[in-house]
């Protein structure tokens, strides 16, 4: 007994250190020791670590493997293609491999430890950790000395409190919400803007003919911020001109050289159609500053690992929604109405969160970025934990 109560603080204590790190990785990529820098440095060790916690404790089986299959197929394919190109003599890693095995470990390590410690454990990592981003991504808005992009994780802690308020009339999470959309939105993150205003619209959506007084209210409240900020800020200018722009209903979007990079991996990528490469772009972008990846996930699964890389990837998606409906619909039966509530906000909160990182990848590359990537890994790895939680262990009504 108390080897397993201190199994369970090891690995409650991982998980909240995961998502501390998390939280904190785009001032990391600024931590540097010689040509490596913290995040990086990270990105590799807890993977390894997890790596080997589960292994020693020997939780895998056919039935977890089965959902994690696909990121595991893909990383092996992504090292086999590091292999090749080593003897080639290209003797640079392609970060995609590393992050990709530290996916899968960190679905495989919420299993390790009971529901009930899981639960409590990845609510307390959120809430905390939420408090913290914001007064990083403060920071970040009033020096700019970061990449926008990097405070992707912040799409998490939105949705987290987004339902909070929503269900529970949270002020202190409406502040976060308020605080979190509009920094973001200065930053001029479009994409992490557009996946937090993708999530507003499907949830308000929903409840709009239940409480449309409270949907206009916030509706209202950010509208007119974002009103007041495009207004002062030449934001239209910035968003509207440069070098490659993008012709949608007769207004020009600058994709700040995406469309070339797009287009040049896309048929770079028919060359090697169905197992990839190994490069993330094409030798002609290979070695350009800020060109190293193509700044579209989808494209760096067809370019890197071929047709079948993009097929796992996608079936990898139609998988968790299967779980997703199969564990929404199994709480349903549960009798304790505080464990009820904790499950809505946890499954809420990994539904559009991965709903947004996959619209992040449009255009960015959510998924190598290990701050954003480990924590839907452990939010995925609860889902699986409580898919295959036995009965016997929660208060379910057999009606």
């Amino acid at each position: 007994m108390n080897l397993k109560i201190e199994k369970n603080k090891s690995i409650s204590s991982l998980i909240q250190f995961t998502f501390l790190v998390s939280t904190i990785g785009p001032m990391m990529r600024f931590i540097s020791a010689g040509s490596v820098n913290l995040s990086a440095l990270l990105s590799v060790t807890l993977p390894i670590l997890v790596f080997g916690i589960i292994l020693y404790s020997g939780v895998i089986s056919k039935k977890l493997l089965i959902y994690a299959l696909p990121i595991i197929i893909m990383s092996i394919m992504s090292f086999g293609w590091d292999i090749i190109n080593i003897f080639e003599g290209d003797y640079i890693l392609q970060n995609t491999s590393f992050v990709l095995m530290g996916f899968a470990s960190f679905i495989f390590l919420p299993t390790i430890i009971s529901l009930e410690q899981l639960l409590l454990v990845i609510d307390l990592s959120i809430k905390r950790s939420s408090y913290l981003y914001i007064f990083i991504l403060t920071y970040i808005m009033l020096t700019y000395d970061q990449d926008p992009a990097s405070t992707q994780i912040g799409v998490l802690f939105f949705c987290y409190h987004l339902y909070k308020f929503i269900n529970h009339r949270n002020k202190l999470s409406l502040l976060i919400l308020f605080v979190i959309f509009v920094e973001t939105f200065i930053l001029d993150s479009k994409i992490i803007s557009l996946a937090e205003l993708t999530i507003l619209s499907i949830v308000f959506g929903a409840m709009s003919l239940k409480r449309p007084l409270l949907v206009a209210f916030i509706v209202t409240l950010f509208a007119t911020s974002i009103y007041i900020y495009i207004m002062n800020s030449g934001f239209l200018d910035r968003i509207s001109t440069g070098d490659d722009r993008l012709t949608l209903l007769g207004y020009s979007i600058n994709t700040s050289g995406r469309m070339n990079s797009w287009s040049l991996t896309f048929f770079s990528s028919l060359e090697h159609l169905w197992f990839g490469n190994g490069h993330s772009v094409p030798d002609a972008l290979q070695g350009v500053p800020g060109w190293n990846h193509p700044h579209n996930d989808y494209l760096r699964f067809f370019h890197q690992l071929g047709l079948v890389g993009l097929f796992l990837w996608l079936f990898f998606i139609f998988r968790i929604l299967q779980i997703y409906k199969k564990v929404k619909k199994k709480i349903e039966f549960l009798i304790d109405p505080d464990a009820y509530r904790q499950h809505q906000i946890l499954l809420f909160t990994t539904a559009f969160y991965f709903l947004g990182i996959l619209i992040m990848m449009l255009t960015d590359n959510s998924i190598v970025y290990s701050y954003v990537t480990y924590p839907l890994g452990i939010l995925i790895g609860y889902m699986v934990k409580l898919k295959n939680d036995p009965y016997s262990q929660m208060q379910y009504n057999a009606n």
